[in-house]
């Protein structure tokens, strides 16, 4: 429920955009307030997924620019045949072809695991690293997940990894 809330928050602020665009801005800077941002790809624990966000740049991005060119804040929210998350971070670009995203992140395991409890919630946090392209380039992710509630006395806990593409 909860994610599938923040979905249709993501969409109604990605369609909405315009609105809140400031006109002086319009002639030299992007006319939208948020970017979006995806991924497709294979994870442990959740098998298959796909991944959708918006991100805020915090400075002043050109009008052409179709990725951050300055840090910018990040939700996202990711469906897959083990479960789903969502998640809050940064985004940090590099350099013109590479970026960083820090992310926290809550994980709801259901369905289809690889090797972990399904109906369980976890707490932790990534790091991606990305080669942001248009059609989507070569993305990776690690990082470390906690039970969110203990079972039978013990907090299981695992290291997250990702491969795909997005930015």
């Amino acid at each position: 429920m909860r994610l599938s809330l923040l979905s249709v928050l993501l969409v109604v602020l990605l369609t909405c955009n315009q609105v809140f665009a400031d006109e002086e801005k319009k002639a030299d800077t992007d006319n939208s307030l948020f970017m979006p941002a995806f991924s497709l790809g294979f994870s442990y624990p959740l098998v298959f997924g796909m991944s959708l966000g918006a991100l805020l740049p915090l400075g002043k991005q050109g009008k052409n620019d179709l990725f951050p060119t300055t840090p910018a804040l990040r939700i996202d929210g990711e469906m897959g045949l083990g479960g789903g998350s969502a998640a809050a971070g940064l985004y940090i670009p590099v350099n013109d072809i590479f970026a960083v995203s820090l992310k926290a992140v809550c994980m709801r395991t259901w369905l289809l695991t690889w090797n972990e409890a399904t109906n369980r919630t976890f707490n932790g946090g990534v790091v991606e690293f990305a080669i942001p392209s248009m059609h989507g380039g070569p993305k990776i992710g690690i990082g470390a997940f906690k039970d969110a509630e203990s079972l039978d006395g013990r907090r299981d806990s695992f290291t997250y990894a990702f491969v795909g593409v997005g930015w």
